[in-house]
Formats: C-alpha cells, structure tokens, sequence
C-alpha cells in the first residue's frame, strides 16, 4: 500500500484520501451505508439459512399485524436515514460553484491533453496553458501514466471553482482525491468547485472514452500554498509561475498530505 499516493486502507480497494470536505464526508457516507448494508446481508442471510436448516410449522399462527407493520416500517427508516444524508451530501457537492472563489480553473479537453486558463480573482491575473502526459523517457521518478508536463495549480484552504468543457468530444474530469468529477461537453461548461485542505500532487484521468489515446490524458493538481500561488501571478513573467511550482511541489510536498 503507497500511503503517499492515497490508496485506499486495504490494498487500494478503498477509496483514495479525501483531501477536500466534500470527499471526506463522501467516503465517511459510504462508509456508514456499507455497514447498514453488511447488518442487513447478516439478517437476511441468517434468515435464510434457519429457514433451510429447520422446519417451522404451526397450526395456530396465521398472520400477525404487528409483524406487517414492522416489516414495512423498519425498510421505510432504513431508506429514509440513508436519503437525508445523501441530500445534504448532494447540496454540498454544488456549493463551492455558487461561493466567489479565490480562483478560477477552467478545463478544457481535447484530444489528447488538457488545456487550463486559471484566473487569479483577486488581480484578475490569467495564465492558459496546455498540459500534456509525460513520456516514460522523461517520467523517472513519477507515476506511469499519471505524470504530466504542466500540471494544474490551486492554492490550498481556499475555493476553487471549476469550469469544465470540451474541446471537440465528450470528455471527463475526474481527481478522486478532490471529489471532482464533471463531464467536458462540447459547446457546454459544467461548473463545480473543491477546497484543498492539504499541499500535494493530486492525480486523475479523463473518464469519458473519447477516442484511441483516451488513457493518455491524465490529470495533475499541485495544491500549493496560497502566497505561492498569488506570488505567481504577480510576477512580472508569467511563465514563472510554472517554475515556483516545479521546484515546490516535488521537493517539499508529501503527495495527498
């Protein structure tokens, strides 16, 4: 198990760490749903299985009306204490896109590799940039695959919200460990939004099928600290900016905090 990249606890079955509010209260709902659902399983399995292994007869007991009762109420509370928390869930998955962030990142896939304008709100300061996989020659140290040229900036602590759209067909963009994932139509922007709680290199891919090199457009986020990330944007060059986060983020960052 590589803690490092964020796997999940058992051999990477789980989920990856949630390194945003909306992902952490994703995997902690998940969580709890699957320990109603294994309590569940155990009760209708044993119920199953005492009704196999013995036989029950009784001339006298026919129906009862407190055993319907139960019966119907008890799954109407199960499905009633699941679907409030999902809601709640659901209404917080749209809430950074309605709140002023701090910055703006505006995704846009094309076949194959990413293109990013990220607006700094403040200053209203732009940088657009294109950010293409690494070959296996140029990617030592990093993860196959996953590795990119130019990845894509955020300041840590602070709401990002995101706009997502394609560039020629559907694509997808998916960072488990922000709980991000929106559709890139062309002619549409899906809007969303993350708050990184911690500094790290965060990792996705496009998850729409969008033609022969569909596995080769993955997704890097470096969450760096937010005086960082508007020292970027006030230099005079804005190329620079790319420099103060390769030698950042790498070096002195432990990947998903």
């Amino acid at each position: 198990m590589n803690n490092q990249f964020g796997t999940g606890v058992i051999y990477g079955l789980s989920f990856q760490n949630g390194v945003s509010p909306v992902m952490s209260e994703t995997i902690k709902f998940h969580d709890e749903n699957m320990l109603v659902l294994i309590v569940i399983a155990c009760l209708v399995a044993g119920s199953i299985i005492l009704v196999w292994c013995n036989s029950f007869s009784s001339l006298e007991f026919i129906d009862s009306k407190v055993m319907e009762i139960l019966w119907t109420l008890l799954p109407i509370f199960i499905l009633v204490t699941l679907a409030l928390p999902s809601l709640e869930l659901l209404y917080f998955l749209d809430c950074p896109k309605d709140i002023d962030g701090v910055a703006t990142i505006r995704a846009t896939g094309m076949q194959w590799y990413w293109n990013y304008d990220i607006t700094y709100e403040l200053t209203g300061a732009k940088f657009n940039f294109d950010s293409y996989i690494l070959d296996s020659n140029s990617n030592e140290k990093g993860y196959r695959l996953l590795e990119v040229d130019n990845p894509a900036f955020a300041p840590r602590g602070e709401v990002v919200k995101l706009v997502v759209s394609g560039g020629d067909v559907i694509h997808s963009f998916a960072v488990p460990s922000l709980g991000v994932k929106l559709d890139g139509v062309p002619g549409r922007m899906n809007e969303g939004g993350f708050i990184a709680l911690k500094l790290g290199s965060y990792y996705g891919q496009c998850s729409e099928i969008c033609g022969a090199n569909h596995s080769f457009m993955p997704i890097n986020i470096e969450v760096i600290p937010i005086k960082a990330f508007a020292e970027g944007f006030n230099s005079a060059i804005n190329p620079n900016i790319l420099l103060i986060i390769n030698q950042s983020s790498h070096s002195s960052y432990t990947l998903n905090g």
